[in-house]
């Protein structure tokens, strides 16, 4: 990369809700897991925008035995995602890098977006919510989810 200072390309699919729900409460292999899960509604719409589809990224969807991951572009078809990163502007970066910012956290925040984890709310870029988007607990009352 020349500009910018990480990015990452990673395939997901639109399922439904109540698909992924149902892999979801399946995977569950704890006591937190199920508590959790305890608090999605047994519904065919998700509980955040009442759309009845998630999108999944491919890690998530690999993650609750769901099939049907598409490929990412790139990588032969056999991963969830790739990251790019501008090692002329992190530390430990390219030799003559100005070190202005930091690499591993821009590695970490680049891997944690293949894997999954983050969210589409407020915009929703493609119309609905990813799996993360489910467990949004208001701040001030952790008991209740965040809607």
């Amino acid at each position: 990369m020349t500009s910018g200072v990480g990015q990452s390309n990673t395939g997901f699919d639109n399922v439904s809700y109540s698909t992924h729900l149902a892999a979801l409460k399946a995977d569950a292999t704890s006591a937190d897991d199920a508590t959790a899960d305890s608090f999605l509604p047994n519904s065919t719409t998700n509980p955040v925008n009442g759309s009845t589809t998630i999108d999944v990224k491919t890690a998530n969807l690999r993650a609750v035995g769901l099939s049907g991951a598409p490929v990412v572009a790139g990588c032969g078809g056999r991963c969830d995602g790739l990251i790019d990163l501008n090692t002329h502007v992190t530390d430990i970066g390219s030799p003559g890098s100005n070190g202005q910012f930091n690499l591993f956290a821009t590695v970490e925040h680049e891997i944690d977006e293949v894997l999954g984890l983050g969210s589409s709310l407020p915009a929703m870029p493609f119309g609905t919510i990813l799996p993360e988007d489910l467990f949004r607990y208001d701040a001030h009352r952790p008991s209740e989810l965040h809607h």
